[in-house]
C-alpha cells in the first residue's frame, strides 16, 4: 500500500516539474494570449432581451432569473480586460490570478445562458490553478518589489491538476460517443456530423468541399475510431508524463483536422497545451538570443501604466462603436475590421502555429532524449573496457 501512495505522490508532485523561469514565461504567454486573441467580455449580452435567458441549472447564472444590468456587464468586462495586464507584469500575482478566474467564470456563466456551452470552458481554470503554482516568482513586479518572492518554490501539482482536468474533459467527450454507437461499423458518425455541419451550419470552407464527395466507409470509420480512442485513452496517458505529452501532440493534430474538415476551432485549448511543452529548450533558446534579459527590463511599472492606458482606450473604443464581439481582441479587430478576413483565419493562425511549435518541440525532445541515451550507453560500455 505504501508503494501505491508513493506512486500517486510521484504522479502528483513530480510528473511536471518546472522551473520558476518556465512558470514566469508561461504566465506571460497566457496573459499575452488573452490580450491579443481575446479577453472575454459580456457587454454584448446587454443587446438581448431576457426572453433568451436559458442558463444551465448548475451555474452562477442559474441563480438569476434574467440577464444582469448593463452596468454590471460593463464593469466586469472592464475588470477582466485589465486583470490580464496585471498578470502579465506579475503584480499581486496570486490575488490577480484568482480574481481573473472568477471574472472569466462569471462571464462564461452568462455567455452560456443562451443554452449553448462552448469549448472554451477550461479557460478560467488555468489562472485559478496556476495561482497556487507561484508563477509570479520570476519575470514579475512581485519579485522586484519583494526579493523574498524569488525564494519561493515553483509548485508543479497545479500543472498535474490541469492535466487531470484536461484528461477528464477529453474522457467526458469520448465516453458518450463510445456508448452512443460511434464505433458501429454499419454507420459513419463522423460523416453524419460532417454533413450536418456542412449543410445546416454552412461550414463549407477549407477542406470541407474535398470531403463532401468522399464515399469510402473505411476512411470515415477510421475517423470514427481515431476520435473516440484518442478521447477515451487520454485519461490513462496521465500515468506517464512522456505519454501524456504525446497525447497532447495527438490532440493538437486532431484539432487541426477538425478545423480543416469541420471548420470547428479549438484554438482556446492551445494555451493550455502550451503548458506541457519542453520549457527547458525554450528557456535555453531565449537565453542564447538574450530575450530573457529584455523581458526583465520590460517588466516595470512604466510599461504597466502604458499598456493599461492603451487597454482602457481600446475598451472605450469597443463601447463607442457597438462592436458586438464576445472578446476584446486587437487581433480580431485587425483581421475582421481592417483586413476584412474571416474569424476562421484567426483560429487557423493560432492552431497551425500551435501545431508547428508542438512538432518542433517534439523533435527537439526526441533528439535530446536520444543524446542522453547514447551518452549512457557510451558510459556503460567504457566501464567494461579493461584497463
Amino acid at each position: 500500500m505504501t508503494s501505491f501512495y508513493n506512486y500517486i505522490d510521484r504522479i502528483i508532485f513530480k510528473s511536471f516539474i518546472v522551473s520558476a523561469e518556465a512558470l514566469g514565461l508561461y504566465r506571460i504567454f497566457f496573459s499575452l494570449y488573452l490580450l491579443i486573441f481575446g479577453v472575454p467580455v459580456v457587454v454584448w449580452i446587454g443587446h438581448f432581451s431576457s426572453a433568451f435567458y436559458d442558463p444551465p441549472m448548475f451555474s452562477l447564472s442559474g441563480l438569476l432569473s434574467e440577464f444582469p444590468d448593463f452596468w454590471f456587464l460593463m464593469v466586469i468586462s472592464l475588470v477582466s480586460c485589465l486583470l490580464p495586464i496585471l498578470l502579465l507584469f506579475g503584480y499581486k500575482t496570486r490575488s490577480v490570478s484568482i480574481l481573473l478566474a472568477l471574472c472569466i467564470l462569471v462571464e462564461k456563466s452568462f455567455a452560456y445562458s443562451f443554452g449553448k456551452i462552448d469549448h472554451d470552458f477550461l479557460m478560467w481554470m488555468i489562472p485559478l490553478f496556476m495561482a497556487f503554482s507561484n508563477w509570479g516568482i520570476a519575470f514579475s513586479l512581485d519579485s522586484k518589489i519583494d526579493p523574498k518572492n524569488r525564494n519561493k518554490v515553483a509548485e508543479s501539482w497545479p500543472i498535474t491538476l490541469l492535466a487531470l482536468t484536461l484528461c477528464l474533459a477529453m474522457f467526458s467527450a469520448g465516453l458518450p460517443k463510445l456508448m452512443g454507437g460511434w464505433l458501429d461499423v454499419s454507420s459513419q458518425a463522423v460523416r453524419g456530423h460532417f454533413l450536418r455541419e456542412y449543410y445546416f451550419n454552412e461550414r463549407q470552407d477549407l477542406l470541407a468541399p474535398l470531403f463532401l464527395n468522399l464515399e469510402s466507409p473505411f476512411i470515415w470509420e477510421v475517423l470514427d475510431y481515431a476520435g473516440v480512442l484518442m478521447e477515451c485513452l487520454f485519461l490513462f496517458a496521465l500515468v506517464k508524463p512522456n505519454i501524456f505529452r504525446a497525447f497532447v501532440l495527438i490532440a493538437i493534430v486532431f484539432h487541426v483536422l477538425n478545423y480543416l474538415l469541420l471548420n470547428i476551432s479549438f484554438s482556446t485549448n492551445y494555451i493550455l497545451y502550451m503548458l506541457f511543452i519542453d520549457w527547458k529548450a525554450v528557456i535555453s533558446y531565449f537565453r542564447r538570443v538574450n530575450i530573457l534579459s529584455r523581458v526583465e527590463e520590460f517588466i516595470s511599472f512604466k510599461s504597466l501604466s502604458i499598456i493599461m492606458g492603451l487597454q482602457v482606450c481600446f475598451f472605450l473604443f469597443y463601447l463607442s462603436t457597438n462592436y458586438e464581439a464576445v472578446t476584446l481582441s486587437p487581433a480580431n479587430f485587425l483581421f475582421e475590421q481592417v483586413l476584412n478576413l474571416s474569424p476562421l483565419v484567426i483560429s487557423g493562425f493560432i492552431m497551425l502555429s500551435g501545431l508547428l511549435l508542438s512538432l518542433v518541440n517534439a523533435v527537439n525532445y526526441i533528439k535530446k532524449n536520444s543524446a542522453v541515451r547514447r551518452n549512457k550507453i557510451t558510459a556503460a560500455s567504457q566501464e567494461y573496457i579493461p584497463s
